[in-house]
C-alpha cells in the first residue's frame, strides 16, 4: 500500500503552516478511501518522518517539512522530491519515545490518564518528549507530562501544560 510521488517544495503564506508538498488527488482519494490516516513519510530516501495528509480547504492535500527538516535535506522553496508514503501501524502514529514509555511503564495512573486522551493529544504529547535531542531532556518532559496528568486528572491543557514546562514543577527526583 506503499504509494511514491514527485512533487515541488512550495511556501504557504500562513503562520501555522509554512513548507510542503502537495500530494496527487489519486494518491488522496486511494488513502481516503481505505479510511488511512497517519503515514510514514520519506523525502528523497534521505528523511522519514510521522505525518498526516493535511487539508488546504479547497479539495488538495500536501504533507509538511518544517525549516530544519528543509536543511537536512538541502532544499529550498521549488526544489523537486521523490516522496513515499506508506501507511502508519504504529499504535499511536508516531514513535513512542523510550523514555515516556518507561515512565508509563511504571506509572500506572499516569499511563491511565494517557491512553484517555484522543489520539491528536496523544501524538502532541510524544512529539513534545521526542522532538529534543538529549535524553535527560527528553525525560525531563515525560515526567513533567506524567506529573501534570496526574494532578489535572487528565484534563490537558495545552497552555497550562507549557507554563509547567516553564516553571519546571515537575523535576527529576
Amino acid at each position: 500500500m506503499t504509494k511514491e510521488f514527485t512533487g515541488i517544495l512550495d511556501e504557504l503564506d500562513s503562520n501555522v503552516w509554512n513548507r510542503f508538498v502537495d500530494v496527487p488527488t489519486d494518491i488522496v482519494l486511494f488513502y481516503k478511501k481505505k479510511d488511512i490516516k497517519r503515514f510514514l513519510c520519506t523525502y528523497d530516501n534521505m528523511l522519514t518522518k510521522s505525518c498526516a495528509l493535511l487539508s488546504r480547504g479547497d479539495g488538495r492535500y500536501f504533507v509538511m517539512l518544517n525549516k530544519q527538516e528543509c536543511k537536512k535535506l538541502g532544499v529550498h522553496k521549488g526544489a523537486e522530491l521523490r516522496i513515499k508514503l506508506e501507511p502508519d501501524t504504529s499504535k499511536y502514529g508516531m514513535p513512542m519515545p523510550e523514555e515516556m514509555e518507561e515512565l508509563l511503564a511504571q506509572d500506572p495512573e499516569a499511563d491511565r490518564y494517557f491512553q484517555q486522551l484522543s489520539p491528536g493529544k496523544q501524538r502532541s504529547l510524544l512529539y513534545i518528549v521526542g522532538k529534543p535531542k538529549g535524553t535527560e531532556t527528553r525525560l525531563r518532559k515525560a515526567i513533567t507530562i506524567c506529573e501534570y496528568l496526574k494532578s489535572v486528572e487528565g484534563a490537558l491543557d495545552f497552555r497550562e501544560l507549557n507554563q509547567a514546562f516553564k516553571d519546571n514543577r515537575f523535576k527529576l527526583q
